[in-house]
């Protein structure tokens, strides 16, 4: 049987000559919620002729915004583990326009994007009233970001929070850094966690003197005694071709703390009290080890 692809009825709107939103300002106002129709890109998708980017709707809305008489400054910091903060500056409508109504889904995506961009338990919304108004009740438990907000908030173990200020009195950045890896002197050992397969290897003075791969399926595990066991496992394997430990350093997938691993995937079917036992174990026998 021949399969015949299915595609999209072609998108009939009358085509608009590029530059046309920013020219035609009022027109912006009265058709952004039909964002993707504003800025057709220069290559339309034959299967999918009404899509545009998100960005270039953004764009015009920005450009419009700076071009005429009533733009304000908004500026969103994020406020992370150990103080540390993330400060964003851009520009929105001032609350008196009459297309400020614009401003609030303009804002909810910027918010949700450096959300995930940098992380963050504390939201600091520097700018009009209700622009703030509208992302606290947004990123609410009972708000449509529900899900960010308990996310986030087991992430960095704080209750999520937002909170409205001048842009003149937002939080400056303070992202700390950090020096990773260059370390190659001394008996070291470093694992690698995957969803399939745990990988360790053990070197002296940076030549390794050990590589191990080994099938394991840590996803299904609802038992924390099974990571632990393995991991044990491998370490054990590593250490025992070195005169001693100098140092162990691993890396695997999800959001780690202060080598804590907050949402992980190895322990995606362990409850969340079972995980932090293991932690504690696993800090013994790194002890141990060294």
């Amino acid at each position: 049987m021949r399969r015949v692809p299915v595609r999209q009825a072609p998108y009939t709107q009358p085509r608009r000559p590029r530059g046309y939103v920013l020219a035609h300002r009022d027109c912006l106002w009265r058709d952004m919620k039909e964002s993707a129709q504003l800025v057709k890109p220069r290559v339309v998708p034959p299967l999918h002729e009404r899509f545009s980017p998100p960005v270039l709707a953004n764009n015009a809305y920005l450009k419009a915004v700076r071009d005429c008489s009533q733009g304000v400054p908004l500026t969103i910091a994020l406020e992370r583990h150990e103080g540390f903060v993330s400060l964003y500056k851009t520009v929105c409508l001032d609350d008196s326009h009459e297309a400020s109504r614009f401003n609030l889904p303009f804002a909810d995506r910027l918010v949700k994007m450096l959300l995930w961009k940098h992380g963050g338990w504390r939201i600091v919304v520097g700018g009009p009233r209700r622009i703030g108004e509208h992302i606290r009740h947004t990123y609410s438990p009972q708000g449509a970001r529900a899900f960010d907000v308990e996310f986030m908030g087991r992430v960095y173990e704080r209750p999520f929070t937002v909170e409205i200020t001048s842009p003149e009195k937002n939080p400056g950045p303070s992202d700390g850094t950090m020096a990773l890896g260059r370390h190659l002197d001394g008996c070291r050992i470093g694992f690698d966690l995957g969803a399939t397969d745990r990988k360790v290897a053990a070197v002296i003075d940076g030549e390794p003197v050990l590589t191990e791969e080994v099938v394991w399926d840590p996803c299904h595990a609802a038992d924390p005694s099974y990571h632990y066991n393995e991991i044990t496992a491998g370490l054990k394997s590593a250490a025992d071709h070195l005169p001693h430990v100098d140092a162990i350093g691993g890396s695997s997938a999800g959001i780690y703390i202060s080598n804590r691993p907050r949402v992980a995937s190895l322990f995606r079917a362990a409850p969340e009290a079972r995980a932090c036992f293991f932690l504690s174990r696993s800090r013994r026998l790194a002890n141990r080890l060294r």
